[in-house]
């Protein structure tokens, strides 16, 4: 048996910019990092048994790859042309439909398992942009190149895409990090949602879009500066100019209750910014807290919101156990 594990992920700036329908155009920035919260996959080879079992939120026993259902897990074995006779079982830290890139993640771990047991030799960048191809041309999601990236990578990163397609990236040393890991935090709100149906939105309605995703891009590069620099308290308030930005895309970005919170206690200076992570309609709150940690904790706990301590993951996509069990095609 073969284990990968893949880090979930925060946007830290230029979030949604990784969209081929803008980048094509205007190319993207963004700044993502991966977090010490994961998803595990694993893979084994069936000795005796030539179904297919896939083990998720439900579970598939299945006589032939093209009846799954779980289409990413389908598409991932029919690249490698498997037709029967395997195994995938994920177990996550976090609920899928947080916002934390969680589709991303899974693909990212069981192509990693699958290069691994075959004995295909991939870079993050080859392995990063094959999830992604399966996700966006294969499965026609859509969906961007940020979670596939940052879950292969790990590490703070900004990423560049140009209006080819091609990624670049550079390693972010954030200075005095346990400021950072004390003054923002991560709420989880009880609810999530399909990611895709709020990303469709941006296919939809092209024009006001595109004009607030220039704007995020621009936000983005005050956000490397302000994070390169130490200088977290301005990086708090770009996190809500960001915010204010993306919530004019659509209403279905936002939960009420979530913003009328968020709304009342930025107006009383308790946070210099926030927004929900990933694509928005649920999942996890993101709060930059200037002092008053405590008393913003207390506040969102009352609220029945859970606040999930983190910190940076700078391994990204890994096999954790079974690096020597390959086979050869």
């Amino acid at each position: 048996m073969i284990i990968a594990r893949s880090p979930f992920r925060i946007t830290l700036g230029g979030g949604g910019t990784d969209m081929p329908n803008f980048y094509s155009k205007h190319g993207s920035f963004f700044i993502s990092a991966a977090i010490d919260k994961y998803i595990y996959v694993a893979l084994k080879k069936n000795i005796l048994d030539e179904n297919i079992r896939c083990q998720y939120l439900a579970t598939e026993v299945v006589d032939e790859v093209n009846k799954l259902k779980h289409d990413r897990a389908r598409e991932c074995l029919k690249y490698f042309g498997i037709k029967r006779g395997h195994e995938i079982t994920s177990v996550a830290d976090l609920p899928s439909g947080s916002g934390l890139g969680s589709s991303g993640s899974y693909i990212v771990a069981l192509l990693k398992c699958l290069h691994t047991m075959y004995d295909k030799t991939c870079t993050n960048a080859s392995l990063a942009e094959l999830a992604f191809k399966i996700e966006h041309d294969v499965l026609s999601e859509p969906v961007g190149k940020q979670d596939q990236y940052i879950a292969s990578f790990g590490g703070v990163q900004a990423f560049s895409i140009n209006k080819t397609g091609l990624v670049s990236n550079e390693q972010l040393e954030l200075p005095n990090k346990s400021i950072f890991y004390r003054n923002c935090r991560m709420y989880f709100t009880n609810t999530t949602r399909n990611a895709s149906k709020i990303l469709a939105i941006q296919h939809s309605n092209p024009l006001p879009v595109e004009e607030c995703m220039l704007k995020i891009k621009d936000i983005g590069h005050e956000s490397y500066l302000a994070l390169k620099a130490g200088n977290y308290d301005c990086w708090g308030s770009l996190l809500h100019a960001h915010w204010e930005t993306k919530k004019m895309i659509s209403n279905k970005m936002h939960v009420s209750s979530v913003e009328s919170l968020y709304t009342d206690l930025y107006a009383r200076g308790l946070v210099l910014g926030g927004k929900i992570i990933g694509a928005g309609g649920g999942g996890f709150m993101m709060l930059y807290i200037p002092k008053e940690f405590d008393k913003v904790d207390n506040i969102m706990k009352a609220s029945g919101f859970k606040n999930v301590p983190f910190s940076f993951d700078y391994e990204g996509c890994s096999i954790v156990e079974g690096k020597d069990e390959k086979i050869l095609l």
